[in-house]
């Protein structure tokens, strides 16, 4: 009885349980009522009405809205939904609705679930446009959509056996306003860690899963674009980004916050915007300068050519120009980079992880893309100051069809070497002009062409009687396609020449002029063909041809004794197969893995000279003479080089990274001076110097560290390894130039460099900028069993570059709306250097004695420059819009040394001295324009 009672009193407590649970349904699904009568109302009076007193908010397109959608409201107590819907549909549109918002549709969607978030993304007054795309079996493409609305697309039709599978959605960022590409956008699936960033070109490619996604598009002072793609098969999407200085209160400095954390390559991109508002040096924004305050990267000197990234001598850095080769980077022995910024559309350093389409050098590889002009308008750009002058011009030729863009670039630089405590130095003069020349050409969809012109002159006067001058020319022509929605094809031709003439009158009797040329045609043709997330595949060939006039010599005066001297000319080929594939393994795990095959022929028409084994080459060892003719093999080098880089993304804001490559080097540049000059020259391999080989293991962790919902950090550390064979040194005395026996001046060797970079960037906000530390070693050893080719007993020694400590900070601050404050610091370690050890005097003569090679090293170098920039007004009709800036390089006045020398003084006595290139601070004032 008990029993049964218990029972029924369960029974009864389950029935009032569900019973409340259906009352609180009931409840929660009593939904508001509608009660309006108005005549001839109008669309958008109705939207406001509603929102005003039911709490709505209604999404649409604005341009849909028009005076002449009006109607006769009668509603008497409906549901409210039911309401919206039959008055909307009088005027042909459709609602979803997911209380308090409501859509305004001109189609259907098939899903209702949105992406997480996605209603928060939106701002007040945006409005949503909602279109369907039900494609073909074969991938659908949409093209430009702006980047001032919030997309909806599909692709395909939903099907449950869809569900689950993954799918591409690629294409390229535009800039809405120029049609250019936009390098470095961040495309991101919001919420997760998938992600990636535009190319070089713009393009993108993302992984996304069956089903909903909003897709984020970020770039560096542009709207983000928001997307909710619908995938159930793969798509094309390209997106137009708006500018974002339009009702602002002042202009923020943004960077690509997850850029390192979600992109599968070890490159490191710099972004020309945020280049031109950091670093400014007498009065020009450097291309080169900036790179060099990237983690990993030092400059040889102040006023040096070329630069050395993790441990590499500055010979194995290739400097691309739309695919051309610069053998000379650099105006004014290094002061000035050659390559005028208003031109510059991206820069990548590919330094870790190098894709297996480049090759040709083993530190590192800088591919510079030139903007390409604008199809639709007419620009002007410039600068003056007091060092120099710049002007960028670019419109169409043909509308939509054909563009063109030009600049030019001179220096009247002559008052900075009247600075120079040196009278000889006064007595100098210096001069150069840089101009850029390219046009675009859209032939048909999907088909472009684009051909770029580049010439730059240097001219060097010391105390009237030394000249040189140095010039550099490339022109390129790249042509690219799509051939199907998942292949596509690039071709490029591509012509560089270096040459330099020196003269020197200092001693009449040995007065001489002398030249060198390089000359080099190459020829790139690839494939990109994305199937999947398991196929990612880019295939090729590239092909080079080398010319060298080796050096020449003449006599200059009557009075001249020196013999002329012609050397005869060297030619190789260098061509490479290669193949790479980037693998999407899971969600948390990337994989790029691929091959590149490469071949040197050193040909004739040679003289090539034989020396006897065991002893060091020399005139004395020199045992017989072979002659090649035009085209016959001399010798030859090949071998492959393996490129492997893995992702591992540990959360949506951190990111470990890891990499291997080997790359080979048929090419070097020989110099008999400590630091790189303009007049050092390039040496092929041949019988007798063997081509460098490299190998590079590296990590990272990479993390982004947010402060708040508008600021965070971005965190790196990164370590790496490297061992190279074959490196190039000199024997003690050395005469280089002109000199037909070089492989008996020359000694090859091996190098070790490792290290580890730190830093740490804010991109977001009113202070904005970064600070890195790098601690770096680069060691070289030349062994050998004949005593004349040891260095340092065959121990391991610092090479010239070795700088184990280096910092920089670069800042930028926001004081006001238009004022903006930019600052560089940079540290580094004294390089290496030989230094006299003892003096004596033997049988009547003063004798120097060296320590072994650089066991010293100079004073550490330290330097702050500082850039005030005050912008004019941001309106948008304005005609001319202009900036003014104020900077100062070496603020501190520190005399850092650029070489060091050893002479007797007027006692005697054996005295060091040090010349510094910025010895005191020097301003300039700059103005630049823009119409």
């Amino acid at each position: 009885m008990i029993n049964k009672s218990r029972e029924l009193k369960r029974i009864i407590n389950i029935y009032l349980i569900l019973a409340m649970c259906s009352a609180a349904y009931s409840q929660e699904r009593d939904l508001p009522r509608l009660s309006l009568q108005r005549d001839s109302l109008g669309l958008q009076d109705f939207i406001q009405l509603l929102e005003a007193d039911y709490q709505l908010r209604f999404y649409y397109n604005p341009s849909w809205i028009k005076d002449s959608l009006r109607s006769n409201v009668n509603y008497d107590n409906v549901e409210l939904i039911s309401g919206i819907k039959d008055y909307v549909e009088q005027f042909g549109f459709s609602i979803y609705e997911d209380l308090p918002e409501v859509y305004i549709t001109k189609g259907k969607i098939h899903k209702k679930e949105f992406a997480r978030g996605f209603y928060k993304s939106l701002s007040e007054g945006s409005y949503v446009k909602l279109e369907v795309i039900d494609t073909l079996p074969e991938e659908k493409t949409m093209e430009k959509l702006n980047g001032s609305e919030f997309e909806m697309v599909q692709f395909g039709n939903p099907s449950p056996d869809l569900s689950g599978n993954n799918y591409y959605i690629r294409g390229v960022v535009l800039d809405a306003e120029t049609g250019q590409s936009i390098i470095g956008a961040t495309v991101q699936v919001a919420g997760t860690s998938e992600g990636t960033v535009t190319n070089i070109n713009g393009n993108y490619s993302l992984v996304i899963p069956s089903g909903q996604n909003e897709i984020l598009f970020r770039a560096v002072g542009k709207k983000t674009a928001r997307r909710m793609v619908t995938s159930y098969e793969n798509g094309t999407l390209d997106i137009s980004l708006v500018d974002d200085n339009i009702l602002i209160d002042q202009v923020t400095v943004v960077g690509q916050y997850n850029e390192k954390i979600s992109r599968m390559d070890g490159a490191e991109q710099m972004d020309i915007v945020v280049l031109k508002k950091s670093i400014m040096i007498l009065g020009e924004t450097d291309i080169l300068k900036g790179l060099m305050t990237m983690p990993g990267v030092q400059a040889a000197s102040e006023a040096a050519t070329g630069y050395n990234v993790r441990g590499g001598s500055t010979d194995q850095n290739l400097v691309l120009l739309d695919d051309a080769p610069l053998m000379n980077s650099s105006h004014f022995f290094g002061l000035f980079s050659n390559i005028n910024a208003d031109v510059v559309q991206g820069i990548e350093l590919f330094k870790g992880g190098i894709p297996a389409s480049m090759g040709g050098r083993i530190s590192s590889i800088l591919d510079i893309k030139s903007r390409t002009g604008d199809y639709e308008k007419y620009s002007l750009q410039g600068g003056i100051s007091p060092v120099s002058a710049n002007i960028a011009f670019d419109g169409p030729i043909l509308k939509d069809r054909i563009s063109f863009i030009g600049s030019g670039r001179s220096t009247y630089s002559d008052w900075i070497l009247r600075r120079v405590g040196d009278e000889r130095v006064k007595n100098s003069s210096a001069s150069f002009y840089d101009i850029f020349g390219k046009i675009g050409v859209k032939l048909e969809k999907n088909h472009n062409l684009s051909l770029t012109f580049y010439k730059s002159q240097d001219y060097f006067k010391f105390d009237q009687i030394q000249t040189q001058d140095y010039s550099n020319l490339a022109l390129s022509s790249v042509y690219s396609t799509q051939l199907s929605k998942k292949l596509s094809y690039d071709a490029g031709f591509s012509f560089s020449s270096y040459n330099f003439n020196l003269s020197d009158e200092s001693i009449p009797s040995i007065s001489m002029i002398s030249s060198y040329r390089l000359n080099q045609y190459t020829l790139n043709s690839g494939f990109y063909w994305k199937r999947d997330r398991w196929i990612d595949l880019r295939f090729g060939v590239n092909g080079t041809l080398y010319d060298i006039q080796p050096g020449s010599r003449d006599p200059l005066g009557s009075e001249s004794l020196v013999e002329p001297l012609d050397l005869d000319s060297e030619r190789a080929v260098e061509g490479s197969l290669y193949i790479q594939n980037e693998q999407t393994v899971t969600r948390w795990l990337k994989l790029s893995y691929g091959l590149r095959y490469s071949a040197y022929a050193y040909i004739g028409p040679a003289v090539v000279f034989g020396y006897n084994e065991g002893v060091t080459r020399s005139l004395n060892s020199l045992k017989d003479t072979s002659i090649y003719s035009k085209g016959e093999l001399i010798s030859s080098y090949s071998g492959p080089e393996f490129r492997f880089l893995g992702k591992i993304t540990l959360d949506t804001k951190s990111s470990f990274k890891f990499s291997y490559n080997r790359t080979r080097q048929y090419i070097g540049l020989i110099s008999n001076t400590i630091l790189p000059a303009p007049t050092d020259f390039w040496k092929l391999s041949n019988t007798h110097i063997q081509p460098k080989i490299g190998d590079i293991v590296s990590l990272g962790y990479f993390r982004n560290i947010v402060l708040n919902p508008s600021s965070s950090l971005l965190f790196s550390i990164e370590a790496y390894y490297r061992h190279t064979q074959n490196i190039l040194d000199y024997k003690t005395g050395a005469e280089l130039f002109a000199n037909e026996h070089i492989e008996t001046e020359i000694i090859q060797g091996i190098n070790r460099s490792y290290g580890i970079e730190f830093q740490v960037s804010r991109n977001k906000g009113d202070l904005t900028g970064w600070l890195n530390y790098a601690y770096a070693r680069s060691l070289n050893r030349f062994w050998s069993t004949i005593p004349e080719e040891l260095i340092n007993n065959g121990s391991y020694f610092p090479a010239n570059y070795d700088k184990p400590h280096q910092m920089n900070l670069v800042a930028n601050y926001d004081l006001f709306r238009r004022l903006r404050i930019s600052t560089n610091i940079h540290y580094s370690t004294g390089r290496p250097v030989t230094l006299p050890e003892t003096a004596f005097n033997y049988r009547g003569s003063k004798r120097i004695q060296f320590s072994d090679r650089n066991q010293f090293r100079l004073s550490d170098y330290f330097r702050v420059d500082l850039t005030a920039t005050i912008d004019g007004n941001y309106k948008a009709n304005k005609k001319i819009h202009g900036s003014l800036s104020f900077s100062v390089v070496n603020l501190t006045g520190r005399d850092n040394p650029y070489s060091i020398f050893f002479d007797y003084n007027e006692r005697g006595q054996l005295e060091a001295y040090t010349l510094s290139i910025y010895g005191v601070p020097i301003f300039t004032l700059t103005y630049k324009f823009k119409i």
